[in-house]
């Protein structure tokens, strides 16, 4: 009895604290909603309210396309970048390969993610500038539960990426993944 009582406790705190990662786009980005229909950046939606449920049913993978960056912080000397996207799920790492220099990326790159891997947890997007001579620096970041993507759904749309409390410097722009998690 204890057991299930701290487990439906444990559950309603995921919940609130899911709803705290979904990313909020500004005025200028796409609004949507779990339910909603996905739109292009220059064709933005309005709506009433966001509703993020918390999915927990099974899957068999989660695929993560990242598609593009744009607006991004300019690292190098050219004021350009040389960038690419980490996806963190727990210990494990995917990686694109880098864009040179450019601050509007075109990665266009899926990643296969097994439902083992990535089930109950939330993914660490993270956005780097790579540099031959000296250690890549850090360009953004954003997280998203897991839980809150639908199964056998799409959800595409714009990121922001903002700061991270490991990581100093400069950051900025968006980056646009789309996330499918196949039953």
């Amino acid at each position: 009895m204890k057991g299930a009582i701290l487990g439906v406790m444990a559950t309603n705190k995921m919940k609130a604290g899911f709803l705290g990662l979904m990313p909020k786009p500004s005025a200028e980005k796409i609004k949507f909603s779990i339910a909603s229909a996905t739109k292009e950046p220059s064709q933005p939606t309005e709506t009433t309210s966001t509703t993020t449920t918390v999915n927990s049913e099974p899957f068999k993978e989660l695929v993560v396309k990242v598609i593009a960056g744009k607006d991004l912080v300019a690292k190098d000397y050219n004021g350009k970048s040389d960038p690419y996207i980490s996806i963190w799920c727990g210990a494990s790492k995917y990686k694109t390969k880098t864009k040179k220099a450019t601050l509007n990326p075109e990665w266009n790159e899926i990643f296969v993610i097994p439902s083992s891997v990535c089930a109950r947890k939330e993914l660490d997007i993270e956005c780097w500038d790579a540099d031959t001579t000296s250690s890549d620096e850090f360009m953004g970041t954003f997280k998203i539960a897991v839980d809150s993507i639908p199964v056998g759904k799409s959800v595409s749309t714009w990121y922001n990426l903002g700061p991270s409390k490991a990581h100093k410097g400069a950051v900025g722009g968006d980056v646009h993944i789309e996330f499918t998690k196949n039953a």
